[in-house]
């Protein structure tokens, strides 16, 4: 299975539609009879364009600086022994204040998802996430003295247990 974060590319097609509208409502302006109306038509068209662009801009900016800088961070892919589904630890350094550790699962090539773990930052790695089965996975997470937020819940497809990690010695 492979799967894609296929809410960028959502974003990044909205952005392509403001912007052909945009593009598309100011050419068809000029072949317009009445003058106010081609005015109209123009000055709406202008800034759907402005903000598509400055959107998609935006958006692939904060995409590639968060990649570059380190603020998210992601694990390759844990696929089920069918292949069916995979899940992936998910990092969200916050900086001074921590951060969040999720546990997706991922399924659909990547169009369905659901977070099944939610805990402190750096709480689960990749190697604490095992499938025991296609419908079976667990995740073993460390606690930590700065957070005392764990959520852990079984998906309709996959039964989750969360169980803490011993310390190693």
């Amino acid at each position: 299975m492979i799967f894609f974060n296929w809410w960028i590319v959502g974003e990044i097609i909205l952005a392509l539609l403001m912007i052909a509208a945009g593009v598309f409502g100011f050419r068809k302006a000029g072949k317009l009879h009445q003058r106010f109306a081609r005015i109209g038509v123009r000055l709406v068209s202008l800034p759907l364009a402005g903000m598509g662009t400055l959107f998609a801009l935006l958006l692939i900016s904060i995409t590639i600086l968060s990649r570059m800088w380190g603020c998210e961070k992601d694990s390759a892919p844990i696929y089920s022994p069918g292949g069916d589904s995979a899940a992936r630890v998910e990092n969200s350094d916050e900086g001074a204040t921590g951060g969040e550790t999720y546990v997706v699962l991922y399924w659909a090539h990547g169009l369905r998802t659901e977070t099944v773990y939610f805990g402190p930052w750096a709480s689960v790695e990749q190697k604490d996430v095992r499938w025991t089965s296609d419908s079976t996975l667990a995740i073993q997470y460390s606690y930590t003295v700065s957070g005392d937020g764990y959520y852990c819940k079984s998906s309709r497809n996959v039964s989750v247990t969360c169980s803490l990690r011993r310390p190693e010695e």
